[in-house]
């Protein structure tokens, strides 16, 4: 779904986060269908990413748990600065939690 319908993708990751899954939970939703959506779809679908994450901390933290290097030139600055917001905001991805579980 990530390749073929990214706008119902974002929408079944928003609806796992609002679920408020255990962290490993997260952890693999960031690592996997959000990453791979920004991947393919970033620029179609970044606007809407930045608009949840603002409005919800929960989708915040779970942005903050991607790695923007393999997303389109434009979408990583906006990535990068989820990422920073979270960090300030305290409530940054924090890998070294996932090895707990």
């Amino acid at each position: 779904m990530c390749s073929t319908d990214p706008d119902r993708a974002l929408e079944i990751i928003r609806l796992i986060a609002n679920e408020k899954p255990e962290d490993r939970v997260i952890y693999n939703l960031a690592a996997g269908p959000l990453e791979d959506l920004l991947v393919r779809h970033g620029v179609r679908v970044i606007d809407r990413i930045e608009r949840l994450a603002q409005e919800d901390a929960s989708f915040l933290f779970l942005v903050s748990g991607v790695w923007p290097e393999r997303m389109p030139p434009t979408v990583q600055p906006r990535v990068h600065s989820l990422i920073a917001k979270a960090e300030s905001d305290g409530v940054a991805f924090r890998p070294e939690r996932a090895t707990k579980h």
